[in-house]
């Protein structure tokens, strides 16, 4: 049982540092990383109501990074109030990377 929490640790923690070095958090304040790392982490346990409101705030800081919003869209996906803003997200997102997997489906 500890081993699975432990890959899933060094998995998560190899996605943690995959994404941001794509999305060139060099200029970011150390607490917008961390909020991105706490993001990812609710992100990947299916906690998207949770996530919503950091990738929202993240989102308003740094609105020109696409991979924050494919994340805040597809969480707004699962608030009924916030499907507008989903499908804004996604199709700017889908204008500019078309081959992002399921995002036909979303």
């Amino acid at each position: 049982m500890t081993k699975k929490y432990l890959i899933l640790i060094f998995l998560l923690s190899l996605v943690v540092e995959i994404f941001p070095q794509a999305m060139k958090t060099r200029k970011w304040r150390r607490t917008e990383v961390d909020s991105l790392n706490n993001a990812l982490l609710l992100y990947d346990e299916g906690n998207y109501l949770l996530a919503l409101p950091i990738f929202d705030n993240l989102y308003n800081h740094h609105p020109s990074e696409n991979f924050l919003k494919y994340s805040y869209g597809k969480c707004a996906l699962y608030r009924s109030d916030k499907y507008d803003v989903a499908l804004k997200m996604l199709e700017e997102v889908y204008e500019k990377n078309k081959k992002i997997a399921d995002i036909d489906f979303d």
